[in-house]
């Protein structure tokens, strides 16, 4: 397998990682995203688990590109080495707003056990991160597909 192979399966596996945290973040928004949520009990504790999960998959795979950069990146062209960035970039961004989730869900779960430690103004504060985070890896995302298309297509 040559390095670009490398690389491309690398962005496969970060975006079957996605398509979970997707599933996984529409699952939170219909459990405890809406009105009725609240008049409903929801096992924030199994939500806490799946995305726990997912988490702990997001920092292994962190940690998997940064051992191929360390073996392709000097081998790759100008443009191979930006796509690199970029992709290193969007799944640092997706890392980072997975854990955000995470906080928020522990958070609620926290709270459905009356132990809530943060308060309202620091669960919007996370909430706030949370969705600029969003926004964050949805920008490295649209660089990265045009990028995708020079090298690969």
């Amino acid at each position: 397998m040559d390095n670009l192979d490398k690389l491309k399966f690398c962005i496969l596996e970060v975006n079957d990682l996605l398509s979970q945290y997707i599933e996984i973040h529409n699952k939170v928004l219909k459990s405890a995203g809406t009105f009725r949520s609240l008049f409903r009990k929801v096992d924030f504790q199994e939500l806490r688990n799946d995305i726990g999960m997912l988490l702990k998959d997001f920092i292994s795979k962190d940690t998997e590109i940064g051992e191929l950069r360390s073996d392709i990146y000097n081998s790759l062209t100008p443009l191979q080495k930006e796509f690199f960035d970029c992709f290193s970039g969007y799944s640092e961004a997706l890392l980072k707003t997975v854990n955000l989730l995470f906080k928020q869900v522990e958070l609620l779960y926290n709270r459905s056990k009356n132990e809530d430690t943060l308060g309202w103004s620091g669960f919007s504060r996370i909430s706030k991160e949370y969705n600029e985070s969003i926004n964050g890896y949805l920008v490295f995302g649209k660089i990265l597909n045009k990028l995708y298309k020079e090298i690969y297509e």
